[in-house]
Parts: structure tokens; sequence; C-alpha cells
């Protein structure tokens, strides 16, 4: 009996033992639940996102806190719909509908009717919660981006703003472009017309005033027009053929009476491995070169201006070229240079400022530049010069260069060639060329150098090219080159006035002015070496008198031509320029006025404004192209509005070429002669 006892005692106490044990043991657990509890419970009220607990039907089950303006107990058990703007509950409908069907997570954005609050924004995860594989409910995660929202939505109003500001500008800037290029026409076109009759020397000085003002005017609003359309993203780049010698040429024409004027020698050289016909803007390409080129005239006061293209790689179908323009000026400092690309900078400070310019020069063509993905840069030393550049690669048209015919080439390799220039950048140029044509030749700096050779019993050259300056100081002992029938051609690097009878007297067969195209000097010297006497008509290729007689006046006599224009100013203009020219001129001053005047008489050819009264331009030559019916009459543009969307409005409306004003005599009759 006591043995039994004995054994329910000591089973009795280790229970009691193994229950405390386990009591306690249970008491931690609980105790570490409840903590866990709490830390879930002190995370779920503190989470800053909205985390809210929805039934599979749309009802919200819990909420950790609820959105600013609502109390808990007040959504509980209510459709979560009840709190969503009307074009959000399709959206949420969607997303819940996906939830449960693929058991993914889904994220959308939202705003809720926060009451008083006003209307709140969310960004939302639809979470579906899972428990032993069965969907339980979804588990809505809300941040509040209504801050970033309101950020998003100022930053929207600003850039708004910010853009029609800057349309406004632009319409602005057109506008005063507008406003100053008509008076100007006025002004350049009276002093084109003035230039054309009888001044004396101090009138003429003053005339040459009106314009290089003018011109410098017309430069600045140019400029600011330019940077306007950059900085609104609205000058495009377009792409076209070319022809970059062709170009090199027209730049060099442009710019050499300014070069002339201050005795600068002005060359180009173009590598034979660069290609002629290539795709790109080649008016940007012409507008960053000429900027180069006045700026090294600009500030060049002796030596020489030199315009190169080279190229630096090639691969397929395109070229990478660089373009230098290299002078013989001030030159720049280097702590200078590095910022000339900068707006309104000036490198050489009150000589800059004392020969014009906005300062935006150079920092538009870096520009340009970068919108073709290109570069510009400049290499400079005081009193040694500058040279300029810009890289740019170009696609190709063709993969032809400009090879010398072998069949010209086999002409002249035995026709011996010396070249007289005491400029070494004219000597370079003619070596080149003399070069390619396979001709044994000799360059000379003075006259003392070809004395030497004759002395020391040099055959005489069959051709002999020789500056102006040095030919007129020809010894006696040199008449033997006349005599022994040596082919002399004479180059001029300034303007002469000179009769051609009196070259021929001297035995010269040709002659031509610096600054010439490597094509045209080629033709030159090919030319030369094919004639075996002195020619009736001297060789040549000098522009200001020209080879061909301009027959311009003939073409345009008695052509008779509408001209609508409401500025009395530009009707006296442009009425006494085509009088000028021999044109038979009739004016409108109104766009109705002008259709009326067509349906009345017949004219060759339209020069149309585009702003006047009643009817403008556009919708006056929509008009005529209605009326004419197969005959198609030219319709000339002329606008002082030079941006882009008018001139393509013009073409649009069925006109044929544009001008832009303030018109140039030349540019008139040349639009003219594309016509008629």
């Amino acid at each position: 009996m006591n043995l039994v006892w004995l054994f329910l005692t000591v089973t009795l106490s280790l229970l009691v033992s193994y229950l405390i044990l386990h009591s306690r043991k249970l008491s931690k657990q609980l105790e570490a639940v409840e903590k866990d509890r709490t830390r879930f419970r002190l995370l779920w009220k503190q989470m800053p996102d909205i985390v809210t607990e929805i039934d599979l039907n749309g009802y919200i089950v819990d909420i950790n806190h609820p959105a600013s303006g609502f109390d808990k107990s007040q959504v509980l058990g209510t459709p979560c719909e009840q709190y969503l703007t009307p074009e959000v509950v399709t959206i949420f409908r969607d997303k819940m509908r996906q939830a449960i069907s693929t058991r993914v997570t889904q994220q959308y954005e939202m705003s809720v009717d926060a009451g008083t609050q006003g209307t709140l924004y969310f960004s939302n995860q639809l979470v579906p919660i899972i428990c032993d594989g069965e969907l339980h409910s979804l588990m809505a995660i809300s941040s509040d981006i209504s801050e970033q929202v309101k950020a998003r939505e100022v930053l929207r109003l600003e850039r708004d703003q910010a853009e029609e500001a800057n349309i406004a500008k632009s319409r602005f800037l057109a506008s005063m472009s507008h406003e100053i290029r008509t008076p100007m026409n006025g002004l350049l076109g009276m002093a084109s017309l003035l230039e054309q009759t009888e001044l004396s020397s101090e009138q003429h000085s003053f005339l040459k005033v009106i314009q290089t003002s003018s011109d410098h005017l017309l430069a600045i609003v140019n400029d600011i027009l330019d940077l306007s359309k950059i900085e609104a993203n609205k000058l495009a780049i377009e792409e076209e053929v070319f022809s970059l010698r062709s170009m090199v040429e027209d730049l060099l024409s442009m710019v050499s009476a300014k070069a002339k004027e201050k005795s600068l020698v002005l060359q180009s050289f173009t590598e034979d491995e660069v290609p002629d016909l290539l795709l790109g803007d080649a008016i940007r390409i012409r507008q960053i070169l000429m900027n180069f080129l006045t700026n090294a005239i600009k500030f060049t006061e002796r030596g020489h201006v030199l315009l190169r293209v080279v190229r630096v790689e090639r691969e397929q179908q395109r070229v990478c070229l660089r373009f230098t323009v290299e002078d013989t000026g001030l030159g720049i400092e280097a702590n200078k240079a590095m910022h000339l690309f900068d707006e309104y900078s000036f490198a050489h400070g009150r000589l800059s400022t004392m020969v014009g310019g906005t300062g935006l020069g150079l920092s538009i063509c870096q520009r340009l530049a970068n919108l073709m993905n290109g570069q510009v840069g400049v290499v400079s030393a005081p009193g040694v010069g500058s040279n300029f550049w810009l890289d740019l690669s170009l696609a190709t048209v063709d993969d032809v260069t400009l090879p010398v015919e072998e069949a010209a080439s086999d002409r002249v390799n035995t026709h011996s060639l010396w070249l007289v220039d005491e400029v070494p950048v004219n000597r370079a140029l003619l070596v080149s060329v003399g070069r390619r044509l396979q001709m044994p030749l000799q360059q000379f700096g003075s006259l003392d150098d070809v004395s030497q050779a004759i002395n020391r019993g040099e055959s005489l050259p069959e051709i002999l090219v020789i500056s102006r300056r040095l030919f007129e100081s020809l010894p006696d002992a040199m008449e033997c080159l006349v005599e022994k029938g040596v082919r002399i051609a004479v180059t001029f690097s300034e303007a002469v006035h000179f009769e051609e009878s009196s070259l021929r007297k001297q035995g010269v067969y040709g002659y031509w002015d610096w600054p010439i195209s490597e094509e045209k000097l080629r033709s030159m010297l090919l030319a030369l070496s094919q004639c075996e006497t002195q020619p009736e008509r001297l060789i040549t290729q000098y522009r200001r008198t020209g080879v061909l007689p301009d027959n311009s006046k003939e073409r345009l006599q008695h052509k008779r031509i509408l001209l609508a224009e409401d500025n009395p100013v530009n009707q006296k203009v442009a009425t006494q320029m085509l009088t000028r020219m021999g044109c038979d001129v009739r004016v409108a001053t109104t766009g109705s006025e002008a259709v009326e005047l067509y349906q009345a008489q017949a004219f060759d050819l339209i020069l149309m404004d585009c702003h006047m009264p009643e009817m403008d331009g556009l919708d006056a030559t929509r008009a005529i192209r209605k009326l004419e019916g197969e005959a198609h009459i030219p319709v000339l543009a002329l606008s002082a509005d030079v941006m882009a969307e008018q001139k393509k409005a013009c073409l649009d409306a069925g006109m044929n070429d544009y001008l832009a004003k303030p018109i140039r005599v030349n540019e008139l009759k040349q639009a003219l002669l594309k016509f008629l």
C-alpha cells in the first residue's frame, strides 16, 4: 500500500513539475506572441502607407489607418468603390479582377475623394493573400503621392507657361524681324538704286557707310532670330544633295570683295580624297563657314585667309571632313580662346565692339554644329593668327571624287610650267593643281629667282603663270620669255582696271583674279596648254569683266510683272528695280486687287507680298491658282517674315519661290531669270 502511495506521489509530483514547466514555457510563448502581435499592430499602424485588407467582393475588412479626413469605424465593412472617383472605379474593378484571376500583384494609380480634404492621389499595389493554397483576400498597399502629383502639376504648369512664353518670344521676334525688315527693304533698295547713279567720291563713301551699317543691322537681326529658333528647338536640320566644291567657290566669291578691300590673300584648298557630292544641310554648313571667314577677314590686317577641306576618315557611305579657316590675324590668348563659343563673347575686347557684332555668331555656329552631330573649335596664338575648324560626318552620294581625266593628263604632261608669285598660298594652289595634271613645274617667289634660272641656262617653260605686280616689273632681260612664245597668264589679287588689248600687246594669253576654284584653275591650265598661238579672245575667268555677255536685259525686256505690295516705299523700290531691268510693272496694293488685275490683264510673273490688307498674299495666290487653268503663272513671294513656317506656308499656297526682304537688285534679277 505504501509503495502505491509512493508511486502515485512521485508521479503526481512529476506531473505537477511538468505542468509548471510547460505552463512557464507556454506563458513565455504567449508573451512572445503578444509582443509580436503588439509589434505587428504597431507596425500596422505606423506604416506610412495605407494598408487595407479587402475581401473578394471589394469590401474593406481592415485598414491600418484611413486617409486623412476619414475615421476607421466609418470605413470598415464599406465597399472600396465608395471612396473612388468615377473615372477610377473602372480601373479598380479591372485590376481587382486581374489580381483574383491571375493571383499576381497589380499596380495602378488612383484618386480618392477625401471630403473636406479634397482629392487625394495614391500609387497602389493590389496583392493577393493566399492561405493553404486558397485565395483568402486582397491587400491594397496605397502610397500617398498627393504631394508628388501636386509638384508634377506645378512643374507641368511652369513648363506650359515657359513654352507659351517661348512661343510668345518667337512670335515677338518674328514680328519685330518683319517690322525691321520692311523699312530695311526700302533703305537697302534705295541705296542699291542710288549706287547705279552718277556719284561723287564723297557721296559714294557716304553710300558705302549706309550699306555697311544696314548689312550690320540685318546680321544682328538674323543672329537673334537664329538663336531664338535654336532655343525653341524649331531649327530643323535638312539634308539635301549639294556640291562641296561649288559651295566653297561660292563662299570665297561672297567674301572676296571684303578681302580685296584689305589687300588680303584669299584662297581655298580641297583635298582630292574629298568627295564632291554630299548629303547634308548645305545652308547651315555655309552659315558656319561664312561666319568663320567674315571673322577672319574682320580681324586680319595683312597676310592671308585660307579655307581648307580635308578628309579625316572614310567609312562605308559616310565621310568625316574637317573644314578649317586659317588667318594671319591678331590671334587670341589661350584663356580667351576657350570661351570664344560662349554667348556674348568678345575675344578682342574693345576692337570687337568697334568692328561690330552681337557676340552670338560663334555660339550659334557651335549650336548648329551640335545639331548636325559635329564639333567646332579653334587653335590660336597672339600675333600669329587663328585656325577655326568644323568637323562633320556627312553621307556620300557616290564614290566619285574629282579625278584628273587621263586624256587631259596625257595632253599636258609634256608642257612645262613656271609659277612666279610672291604669295606662298597662291603658289601652293598652283603647284597642287599643276602636279595633279602631271605638268613639269618650277616655282619662284621673286624675279631674281627667275633671272638666276634663266642665267643658268635652264630651258624656258611653255607656260608661265605670273602675278600682275611681278609681270609689270619684268626687266628687259626677260623679254625673251615673250619672244620665245611662252604662254603667259597674269594673275590679279586686287581690283584693277585694264584694257584686254593692252594685255594682248604684251604677249599675254590669259588672266584671272584670286581667289579662283581648283576646278576653274585646272580648266585654265588645260586651256593654256592647248593654245599653239595667242588666242583672239584671251583665256580668262575674270569675274569683273566676264566671258559671256550679260543678256539678262534682253531676256527681261518688256516682261509684264504684277507687283502686289501695300507699302508705298517698297512699291517704289521694287518698281524702280524692275523698270531698270526693262520690265513693265503694274502695282496692286491689296491681295484682292492683285486677283482682279490678274483676271483683267496678261502677266508673265507675279511678285506677291505676303502681308496685305483685305486679302493677304497667300489667299490671293490660292485664288489665282483656282482661276488660271492650264496656263501656270510664276508667283514669287515677297516677305519680311523669314521664319521657316512662313516659307513653307508660301510654297503650300502655290507660290513658286520665296524672296526674303530686304531684296537686293541682283537677287531679284536672278529670281526673275529662273522663271522668265
